[in-house]
């Protein structure tokens, strides 16, 4: 871990400060990973809707207020970043996992646009 952060911090006290938050990241990637190929699966079978309100509301109005409460208001800082962030990639890959599971999804209908050729 250290190499590869020391390729973009120069500083020695940041890079170790940032060794636990790469390690963890880096261990739920694949977490990260399922939330968006589901998301991509549910936008190409047309659910346009909730494949991106799904990912905003999460990240926007749940994941940033929580960082900053987390971080500043609670003092834990970095970690505290990047436990929010790990939680929120595992609630946004469940909520989708539900949309998709819930089959809800195949049953949308994709409106024809006006003068397409047929």
């Amino acid at each position: 871990t250290r190499p590869v952060l020391h390729l973009f911090i120069a500083d020695l006290a940041t890079v170790e400060l940032a060794v636990w938050p790469a390690r963890l990241l880096a261990a739920t990637v694949s977490l990260d990973t399922v939330g968006r190929i589901l998301g991509f699966a549910l936008r190409g079978a047309g659910a346009t809707r909730a494949a991106t309100l799904v990912p905003f509301v999460c990240q926007f109005l749940v994941q940033l207020p929580a960082m900053w409460w987390a971080g500043l208001v609670l003092g834990y800082g970095l970690r505290g970043l990047v436990v929010v962030q790990v939680v929120m990639t595992v609630i946004t890959g469940l909520v989708l996992t539900g949309i998709w599971r819930g089959g809800r999804w195949d049953r949308v209908r994709i409106a024809e646009a006006e003068g397409s050729a047929a």
